[in-house]
């Protein structure tokens, strides 16, 4: 891996961009829902294939589809995403940001934009994960909504793309109180 990345020039070397490999290993146990705060719930999935950064138009960033889609158009409290310092990946979020979360124009007095979700960028803590990216921001985001009170996020989500264009989106959100025996 580290060969393939020099040869390519994508191996971080100090100059601030490049991926750093890392090693993770995930467990994600499924279950049915419990009683509220025993364990975070699927609250929604989008996946699918679509063009990476560079798209014109008014035609939506496809993370930014499956964002919007995973969340049922709910803001998300938290997005966890593997980015790192990736040039291509750290463009394609820069649209995402842009596109779910704009910046209120100058002189704008309409009201103010639509409040921009925690970010978690999984590639600057443990550089590139490979496969274990979606899993293990998936623990990361559950880990977000926590059992304090209030929990630090409501709705997390944990996103990945790849060079070849596909996009993921998985939503958690704390189990609903009352919510037994439906699938989570």
């Amino acid at each position: 891996t580290l060969a393939q990345l020099a040869r390519r020039g994508l191996l971080e070397t100090g100059e601030g961009t490049g991926v750093v490999p890392g090693e993770a290993a995930v467990l994600l146990r499924l279950r049915r829902a419990g009683p509220r705060g025993e364990a975070p719930c699927l609250a929604g999935l989008a996946a699918g294939p679509g063009a990476g950064s560079g798209s014109r138009g008014k035609a939506r960033h496809p993370l930014a589809r499956a964002l919007h889609r995973a969340t049922g158009g709910t803001g998300p409290d938290a997005v966890v995403h593997p980015a790192g310092t990736r040039r291509r990946y750290l463009l394609d979020w820069h649209q995402v940001r842009n596109e779910l979360w704009p910046p209120a124009p100058p002189g704008d007095h309409v009201g103010p934009p639509a409040p921009e979700p925690e970010t978690l960028e999984l590639g600057l803590a443990v550089g590139e994960t490979g496969a274990a990216a979606l899993p293990l921001g998936l623990a990361l985001a559950c880990a977000r909504l926590g059992t304090e009170d209030p929990a630090p996020a409501r709705l997390a989500v944990a996103c990945e793309w790849t060079d070849e264009g596909e996009h993921a989106a998985v939503a958690v959100a704390a189990a609903p109180a009352g919510d037994r025996g439906e699938p989570s």
